[in-house]
């Protein structure tokens, strides 16, 4: 039997985790906004803070009749916590702010012109062992995209975002945009292989 091996450059969240600067202050809060869809047309804006410690907490709750955004984005951020992502950006450019706990979204919701981001807390999760189901890996992005309108563009983990990939089970896998799997990008069957961490059988 032939054996493999997978040329895919990935990296789970155990491996080379960048040293952080002894400067660097890790933020527990950070300010917030969410919409909740209450029905008939109307909406829930809610505008606070999301807490480490805490979670979400709302400080002002106004019933919207007419919501500046279309139906499918109410779908997509219904219930989650949002910002954005403007405000996003200046938060961490700031060079003694850590925001590790954090996390949010590649996909942006547009609400009256303005780009918003999910945002959620990064949870801690046991490592489980490689090819068990229900395991989540972090993919490293690493080569060229060749297309015929453009110039060659190399990939890199610095220049492209992470993706993550869920084993289902032994004969399937999801891939996802974001660590909170909420930003499914294709669910593969695996036919005749194993699923392990450096070959394919």
């Amino acid at each position: 039997m032939t054996i493999l091996r997978v040329l895919i450059f990935l990296f789970t969240s155990l491996t080379f985790q960048p040293a952080l600067s002894a400067s660097k202050v890790v933020q527990t809060d950070i300010a917030a906004e969410r919409y909740t869809d209450q029905g008939n047309g109307q909406v829930a804006w809610e505008q606070g803070t999301l807490f480490v410690a805490n979670g979400y907490v709302p400080s002002t709750n106004i019933l919207i009749a007419m919501p500046s955004l279309t139906s499918d984005v109410l779908t997509a951020i219904n219930g989650k916590t949002i910002i954005r992502q403007s405000l996003w950006l200046q938060l961490t450019s700031i060079t003694h702010a850590d925001w590790r706990k954090f996390q949010v979204s590649n996909v942006t919701y547009d609400i009256g012109g303005v780009p918003y981001l999910l945002i959620s807390l990064k949870t801690s999760t046991t490592p489980k062992p490689i090819g068990s189901s229900d395991e989540l890996l972090k993919l490293g992005i690493s080569g060229i995209s060749y297309c015929s309108d453009s110039k060659p563009l190399k990939l890199s983990q610095k220049t492209s975002p992470a993706l993550w990939l869920h084993i289902d089970d032994p004969s399937s896998v999801t891939l996802y945009g974001d660590q909170a799997m909420t930003e499914t990008i294709a669910t593969l069957a695996i036919k005749n292989a194993v699923v392990a961490s450096n070959r394919v059988a």
